[in-house]
């Protein structure tokens, strides 16, 4: 039997790292979707992705990174996935321990780890390894199929008589404006309300790198005064089927006059005439006003991810 654990080499792993990923989620992900997120984590100020193959077949990965808004400040996310089959081996065992070699070089404040709510046992594995129960984070889902586009338009026309207007990056080209965008959204995932405060400030380059793989269509503004007020980013999580809404948010003086709701409702209203399906999207538990949004729209509560987190001491 040959082990064999090396950096994870992203065109030439990326289906087989695919096709554990989506052992563990309700609906799978497809490839370029996956591709996204693992491109923008390359771009982490620390990063280390492993994968792990045994007599040349590939059964589990793992990667640990920087500057996520889901753990706290000084905290390094940190996922291992191992083949369904293959588990209760000592696999996630072995790849927890090349990254500890890593992670003490570092010396982070603590980890955090994300687990989906279907796979109670990965969520053990990490509890005996000294990880605690934070938060959930919320997945929810809203059938777009039979969404009609005139209450839509009533209540965009309602944000656009107090002034704002609706655009996408489209209409805001150049190098510039891709900067503006850039710390516009940094400075929202910053101040996305979680239960352990503020959350940490993604980094430069991995916001860059995030938000060029959304089609300039998909970045939708509101817009005040030439101000940008708000954001809503969408990409398609199954192609032609799903579209995920990756992240909304509205600067802080602007909160609560229904902003978020318009934003969503944009989004939804680009997506029916391309013959999309579904909407999904994520939620922090502690996060209640855009819960209350979701929940307006209609999105449908599916099985969500534990969000843990591990405190280090060195």
């Amino acid at each position: 039997m040959e082990i064999v654990i090396r950096e994870m080499n992203l065109e030439e792993d990326l289906p087989n790292v695919l096709r554990l990923n989506n052992q563990y989620e309700s609906v799978p992900i497809d490839l370029q979707f996956f591709k996204q997120m693992l491109t923008a984590q390359k771009h982490s100020a620390v990063v280390k992705q492993v994968v792990l193959k045994r007599d040349k077949k590939m059964i589990g990965f793992a990667f640990v990174f920087s500057g996520s808004p889901l753990a706290p400040t000084g905290f390094l996310v940190q996922r291992i996935v191992v083949d369904f089959q293959h588990q209760k081996q000592g696999i996630g065992r072995i790849l927890e321990s090349v990254l500890w070699n890593y992670i003490q070089v570092i010396k982070p404040k603590g980890l955090c780890t994300i687990v989906n709510e279907t796979n109670p046992e990965s969520k053990k594995w990490a509890e005996n390894y000294g990880f605690t129960e934070l938060e959930m984070a919320f997945e929810s889902v809203l059938d777009i199929s039979s969404q009609t586009l005139s209450s839509m338009d009533y209540i965009l026309r309602t944000n656009e008589e107090k002034g704002i207007s609706f655009k996408t990056m489209e209409d805001y080209p150049g190098e510039e404006n891709f900067e503006r965008i850039c710390e516009l959204f940094r400075s929202l995932t910053k101040d996305v309300p979680v239960s352990y405060g503020r959350g940490a400030e993604i980094e430069k380059e991995m916001a860059a790198s995030l938000l060029k793989s959304f089609e300039p269509e998909n970045i939708i503004l509101a817009v005040l005064d030439n101000r940008w007020v708000g954001i809503t980013l969408m990409n398609e999580r199954v192609k032609n089927e799903e579209m995920y809404n990756f992240f909304t948010g509205t600067i802080t003086d602007m909160r609560g006059k229904g902003i978020a709701y318009a934003l969503k409702l944009q989004a939804i209203k680009k997506c029916i005439p391309l013959g999309y399906k579904r909407m999904r999207t994520n939620n922090s538990s502690s996060n209640i006003p855009m819960l209350r949004v979701n929940e307006k729209l209609g999105f449908v509560r599916q099985p969500g991810k534990w969000i843990l987190t591990k405190l280090l001491v060195w």
